[in-house]
């Protein structure tokens, strides 16, 4: 049914409806690039913060090398939502983080793999996946949200590299 709803929607404009003040969201169907960037880079952002959460309740030890990364990818994801209409917050993703597994994942977290090496090199491969998808939206964002994508990009890539250099003696 929801299909039909968004079929409708769409073959509005295309019925030689008016574009005056009743037209409503039909008006502006393309999302904003910007808007879309931003939630897609700070779900992926959360998802990092959620998969360090994870690794440090699974192995303890890895706390000193993992939770640096966690927190940056926390006040990544806060900074690009801020703002954002329909957000009222940034994912909370605290304190808490390590009992709730960080706002979007499932209640049970990120799977870890068995081994710290193996867990420490799963993160370094998210956190390059991560870097990759951000740098991929440069060229299709305003100038301003490009800068912060790109920092966070190298952010992801540094932690990356420090996790692969520090995984060999996990």
């Amino acid at each position: 049914m929801l299909g039909g709803f968004a079929a409708l929607t769409a073959a509005v404009p295309l019925a030689g409806c008016s574009t005056g003040p009743d037209a409503g969201p039909s008006a502006s169907p393309t999302p904003d690039p910007d808007e879309v960037a931003r939630r897609a880079v700070a779900a992926a952002e959360s998802q990092l913060a959620a998969l360090a959460a994870s690794t440090v309740t699974a192995f303890p030890a890895l706390t000193p090398r993992v939770t640096p990364a966690q927190r940056a990818h926390e006040a990544h994801a806060q900074e690009l939502l801020a703002g954002l209409p329909g957000d009222s917050a940034a994912p909370s993703t605290g304190s808490s983080a390590a009992s709730s597994g960080v706002a979007g994942p499932p209640p049970s977290g990120p799977v870890v793999p068995a081994s710290p090496a193996a867990a420490l090199a799963a993160l370094a491969t998210a956190q390059t996946a991560a870097a990759t998808a951000a740098t991929a939206r440069l060229g299709t964002v305003s100038g301003d949200l490009a800068r912060l994508l790109a920092s966070v990009a190298a952010s992801d890539a540094a932690f990356a590299a420090l996790l692969r250099t520090t995984g060999a003696a996990a």
